[in-house]
């Protein structure tokens, strides 16, 4: 009865953070970010990704962009903290989807996130269309392993 108590309490918190999120099948954090977590809202039915790079991953990030002028890469983030909100589409007690889109100018940014909270493994996809070119740039996924901040 306990259990069903807490199990009741979790799948109706406003707000629930998964953090220290590592690829699966990885051991240690990718070596690009310092942080990777995600923030479920909810009451604003909304999905938050934040990701803190490392100096080194902003350096090359920067320098990358900047020897490749006039292309889609000049749109890509160099921040040293990037925070994507994603929209919540559907939730229920083990599965939250979420998906954004944003006109970045020169492209089109597309995000996904599918939740499963038996698990805390966040699936992700991340696409970046060239609107000159009328192709996808990027066209990554992943998923990820988190852990329940309590």
């Amino acid at each position: 009865m306990v259990l069903g108590l807490l199990w009741c309490n979790f799948s109706y918190a406003e707000t629930i953070t998964l953090n220290k999120c590592k690829r699966i099948g990885k051991i240690k954090m990718d070596q690009t970010k310092e942080k990777h977590y995600f923030t479920i809202d909810y009451t604003n039915k909304e999905l938050t990704e934040v990701v803190i790079h490392t100096n080194e991953w902003v350096t090359q990030m920067k320098k990358m962009r900047d020897e490749n002028p006039d292309t889609v890469l000049e749109t890509m983030p160099t921040n040293k903290t990037v925070i994507t909100k994603m929209d919540i589409y559907h939730n229920d007690k083990i599965i939250v989807n979420a998906k954004s889109e944003n006109d970045l100018g020169l492209a089109i940014e597309y995000q996904d996130a599918t939740i499963d909270l038996e698990t805390f493994i966040v699936s992700t996809s991340y696409k970046l269309y060239n609107k000159r070119k009328s192709k996808y740039d990027l066209d990554v996924s992943s998923q990820k392993q988190c852990i329940l901040k309590k």
